[in-house]
């Protein structure tokens, strides 16, 4: 097995990243978790708010880490808005719109935005972010896309994984769990 990359442009560079906006839309969440784990050891004191929505207070993942970030991180901000939450959440409630970017966000100067989440979400953010006079190559994008067609043959309890420089196949049981 062979390991690459990073060949994008998703991630943080300390010589080039001092502010940086992330944008998490649900599970997005996941690499922009990287990306706070790596500048927790590497630039602890660089300026990062986090605009985090989600659907309810249940589907806030990674809250503990969120928490630590809180406090070993002086120039980390998060917002968590929730869409759907319960009569005893106490964040924000709604959508992510300019009017909570703005009230948060302040000045758009030099920072730069990462956006991860659902195609809707970082569409209506970007939107919103060149709204604000953010230039398109400020805001750089994570997704996470599938393109290859259901196979007929897989049933739901199993799936197949072929390797490819030796051709030899797993079948694993669905789901993985990795450990």
């Amino acid at each position: 097995m062979e390991a690459h990359g990073p060949f994008g442009q998703f991630y943080f560079d300390e010589t080039r990243h001092r502010s940086i906006v992330l944008f998490a839309g649900g599970s997005g969440i996941t690499p922009i978790m990287s990306m706070l784990r790596y500048i927790e050891e590497a630039a602890p004191n660089a300026e990062i708010m986090l605009f985090y929505a989600v659907h309810t207070e249940q589907d806030v993942i990674f809250e503990g880490d969120l928490e630590r970030f809180q406090k070993r991180l002086p120039r980390f901000r998060c917002l968590t808005i929730a869409s759907k939450p319960a009569s005893q959440w106490q964040d924000p409630r709604g959508h992510l719109n300019r009017t909570v970017i703005e009230h948060h966000l302040g000045e758009v100067r030099h920072q730069t935005f990462f956006l991860c989440g659902p195609a809707t979400y970082m569409t209506d953010v970007t939107d919103i972010l060149l709204s604000l006079n953010v230039r398109s190559e400020q805001i750089l994008q994570e997704r996470f896309t599938i393109n290859a067609p259901p196979s007929a043959s897989l049933n739901s309890s199993t799936c197949t994984v072929t390797f490819s420089r030796s051709g030899r196949e797993l079948h694993a049981p669905l789901p993985i769990r990795c450990s």
